[in-house]
């Protein structure tokens, strides 16, 4: 048996949407991205060194740039409003539950 609540009034006036708005923002990715398409480098020369410098951490996957590493997996780059979703999700996903032992008890309980 479920309770239900009737309210006499709406209680959110707008709909919720999880899409995100879409606005171009100039960030720190936008050189290597124009350098990994187009082979386009600064004009500046102290940041012309810093592309030749940098690029190669850098690549372009299906549409997409990662930063590689030797040893660590590729890690994607993302916008200011993408790294501020992520680290939402990340932060109450670890919250949502009580932390665990190395196999799985609950330490909640444990001083």
């Amino acid at each position: 048996m479920a309770i239900v609540e009737v309210l006499p009034r709406k209680s959110i006036d707008k709909p919720q949407s999880e899409a995100m708005e879409l606005e171009e923002e100039i960030s720190w990715m936008a050189p290597y991205v124009l350098f990994l398409k187009k082979g386009v480098m600064p004009k500046d020369a102290k940041e012309a060194r810093k592309m030749r410098i940098n690029a190669p951490n850098y690549t372009m996957y299906w549409g997409r740039i990662y930063r590689r590493g030797h040893s660590t997996p590729w890690l994607k780059c993302v916008m200011n409003r993408e790294a501020e979703k992520v680290m939402q999700e990340i932060h109450f996903k670890d919250h949502e539950q009580p932390p665990r032992g190395s196999f799985g008890q609950d330490t909640s309980g444990l001083p």
